[in-house]
């Protein structure tokens, strides 16, 4: 009699969890939220709408730069000029610099075909020796990505 209690009280106990998982599972379901509607996901004006757009092409004055010496304490900066050599709107998606001591800005708004455009990159010059750093720029063209290179020595 005992053991019939026990077991009827387990099958239950199993029941309960067993539907109370199942609603925990619907709720996580139910609680994802589509990247489409999440504000702000992107660096560019609009990701979706440079994803959708025609891939147009891009020549930078030139994709490295030696600063050669730089006195330690310093902020390098350097300017990386484009056109879009291509027939549509050019969007810069994102800068991703190689690593947290170097910032990138770039043209936040399309780049009209034949315009031109910029690329920036800074480093705060904090230790004494050669540096090499890059920057990925990615964006409506083919092929998609490109990298910047900057490189130059820190003196004291």
């Amino acid at each position: 009699m005992i053991a019939s209690k026990h077991f009827l009280l387990l099958s239950l106990l199993s029941i309960s969890l067993a539907s109370a998982c199942q609603k925990t599972a619907q709720i996580s379901t139910d609680a994802v939220i589509p990247l489409t509607q999440v504000a702000n996901v992107g660096t560019a004006p609009d990701i979706a709408e440079a994803a959708t757009l025609a891939a147009t092409t891009i020549e930078f004055d030139a994709v490295d730069f030696q600063f050669g010496e730089v006195a330690k304490g310093d902020k390098a900066v350097h300017r990386y000029t484009f056109k879009n050599t291509g027939t549509a709107p050019l969007i810069i998606e994102s800068v991703k610099p190689s690593c947290s001591c170097t910032v990138g800005d770039y043209s936040k708004e399309p780049v009209a075909p034949g315009e031109t455009g910029f690329v920036e990159t800074s480093m705060e010059a904090k230790s004494v020796g050669i540096f090499k750093k890059s920057a990925t720029v990615t964006m409506n063209t083919d092929p998609r990505t490109i990298v910047l290179n900057f490189s130059g020595e820190v003196v004291e």
